[in-house]
């Protein structure tokens, strides 16, 4: 097997259809059942991000949950089954901020790897640029420590949760 960020070998133990053990990872993506012949395929997952800025300052959030618990996140969420990525986004601010109303515009997406309870996810992140006309106040405290305000150009790399989160804050500099 190719040894990846991703080996789901130690994470998925047992066929999902028929509950065998006589699993094959050869790739660290595709992982077949040599009993049944079932086959899972380990695709990205889609995600949403929303890069705002209000008065020239990123708006980023502190988290309050793993992964990254602590560290700094832009607000954004997966995408939910029926959802188009923009639908996503704009469930994840209201949900989030109490942000009834943002103008989104495709900017750019990245992979990233997203380990949560144990078990690697590969992500596929689409971030979109949001104008907004206030700063939020409010927020979901279940998810959210606090509302940070950073300028782009002073973000500590250390201090943010993902590096592909990091990756786009220096991209948006260079737009």
């Amino acid at each position: 097997m190719k040894k990846t960020d991703l080996d789901f070998s130690s994470v998925f133990t047992h066929c999902g259809k028929c509950a065998s053990v006589d699993l094959d990872f050869s790739d660290g993506k595709r992982n077949e059942c040599l009993d049944c012949g079932w086959v899972y395929y380990q695709n990205p997952v889609a995600a949403v991000v929303a890069v705002m800025m209000f008065k020239q300052q990123l708006l980023l959030l502190r988290r309050a949950v793993d992964p990254g618990r602590g560290l700094l996140d832009l607000p954004g969420g997966f995408v939910e089954f029926g959802e188009t990525a923009e639908e996503a986004l704009r469930r994840e601010l209201k949900e989030e901020l109490m942000i009834e109303s943002v103008d989104l515009s495709y900017f750019t997406s990245a992979p990233n790897h997203y380990h949560y309870l144990g078990v690697p996810y590969q992500t596929l992140d689409f971030f979109f640029l949001g104008k907004i006309s206030q700063a939020p106040k409010e927020f979901d405290s279940g998810e959210i420590l606090e509302i940070c305000w950073r300028d782009p150009d002073k973000i500590d790399p250390n201090e943010v949760a993902f590096p592909s989160m990091y990756q786009i804050i220096r991209k948006l500099l260079e737009s």
